[in-house]
């Protein structure tokens, strides 16, 4: 009797776990009705730069550098806007960050249609900011004849989707754009960021000097590196391609193969 108990006892707890799974499965993925804040960007804006943080991210400290010294150098550029783009309160529920911020990134792929003078659009986005890229640039792309250069900097980007494909930004990132870099580190607590991307040309930043001098952790060192390494060629838009970086490659900093 005790045994038929017990049986029928994990039959129903592996039953209320599956349907617990299925649950949260089902809310990560349900569609979303996200509305956020536009881009604002002038109308004679030849080349836009954004910036996308990732989930509480908003006010991260090393993206707002990166942001502020993109600002700085590109202060003598005409018609050239530097946007540091905050979508929270959508990029604050861990398990709707992803389809939440695919839902964002279409609307602001459909507001750049609206500036004819681009030329250039830089995304540099960290963490969850990498559901931003791809559906912007297929939206914008889709509706416009002749588009604008899209370059994205993935910056330990998290490619979880919808709870169990952890795989899924490391198949599919990069993919539209005309150029994608990545930067990530191989032992970050943070889910599904610490494999290069298939799209994308990678620099894995794990052993780079000044890492423990940074003090920053596995998931935010890779932005303290790309900050470090900013530098005039960095910010000008049209300089990098896959025919010299390639995709799918692998760069490992601070070894010999750097």
């Amino acid at each position: 009797m005790l045994k038929r108990q017990m049986i029928k006892w994990g039959i129903r707890t592996i039953g209320s776990l599956l349907l617990i799974l299925l649950a949260m499965v089902t809310y990560a993925r349900f569609p979303s009705g996200a509305i956020g804040a536009e881009l604002e960007l002038d109308p004679a804006t030849e080349y836009a730069v954004i910036l996308l943080h990732g989930v509480g991210g908003e006010e991260e400290p090393a993206l707002l550098k990166i942001a502020e010294r993109f600002r700085e150098g590109l202060s003598e550029s005409a018609a050239t806007e530097v946007v540091y783009h905050v979508w929270a309160p959508w990029s604050d529920n861990r398990l709707r960050a992803g389809v939440h911020g695919r839902a964002l990134a279409r609307q602001l792929g459909q507001e750049l249609t609206e500036l004819t003078n681009l030329r250039h659009i830089r995304l540099i986005v960290h963490s969850a900011g990498a559901r931003f890229p791809d559906p912007l640039c297929e939206t914008y792309k889709s509706l416009v004849t002749k588009p604008a250069r899209i370059e994205a900097t993935f910056i330990d980007g998290m490619g979880i989707r919808g709870l169990l494909d952890y795989t899924y930004g490391y198949r599919n990132f990069g993919k539209c754009v005309d150029f994608a870099s990545a930067y990530y580190t191989h032992d970050a607590l943070t889910p599904a960021t610490n494999e290069p991307l298939d799209h994308a040309h990678n620099t894995d930043v794990s052993d780079a000097p000044g890492r423990e001098e940074s003090g920053l952790d596995a998931h935010r060192w890779p932005l303290g590196y790309f900050l470090d390494r900013i530098d005039e060629q960095e910010m000008q838009p049209g300089l990098r391609s896959h025919a010299e970086l390639p995709r799918g490659e692998v760069v490992r900093a601070g070894t010999d193969m750097e």
